[in-house]
């Protein structure tokens, strides 16, 4: 086995206990009920961050920093729209399938690269931040959400 299958079949076992129902990528069907299931894990992983807010808004609260909470009440609004954006966004497949049922094997490595780094990063978010102070927990969500949102368009990209 040369180091690539090695590190996709590391990926794949990764992935899959990670995302229950998650399949290889060699159908049309599979690659939908991928992206269905990496996008239904992140928008959870994107709604648990917002969740968490409401903790920190507390916080901000009892260390009566008021001005906090505006910022906090702006970030779950993102947060909240993002898991929407991932949950219900719509994609073709047509660009990995160039003939038929035949895989464009290029682009499928994009779309599997891709699907790590968008999964990384929904794991990035989930990191525990709780010990840092509320800005700064606010500029790293920012940050890897902004990252999120840059991945899932390049994603829809390579879907079209």
């Amino acid at each position: 086995m040369g180091s690539n299958q090695k590190t996709a079949k590391i990926f794949f076992l990764r992935i899959s206990s990670l995302i229950p129902g998650f399949k290889d990528y060699n159908s049309k069907e599979n690659l939908r009920i991928n992206d269905y299931e990496i996008r239904k894990f992140c928008s959870k992983t994107v709604n648990d961050k917002k969740d968490e807010y409401n903790d920190l808004k507390k916080k901000a609260i009892e260390e009566k920093q008021h001005d906090l909470i505006l910022k906090l009440d702006k970030s779950q609004t993102i947060l909240r729209n993002f898991s929407d954006k991932l949950r219900l966004s719509k994609h073709g497949y047509s660009a990995v399938f160039d003939k038929g049922d035949e895989v464009d094997k290029e682009k499928l490595q994009q779309v599997v690269e891709n699907d790590k780094k968008l999964i990384d990063l929904a794991e990035k978010l989930s990191d525990d931040t709780q010990s840092l102070e509320i800005n700064r927990i606010i500029e790293s969500t920012d940050s890897v959400i902004n990252e999120m949102k840059a991945t899932l368009r390049n994603r829809e990209e390579l879907l079209r």
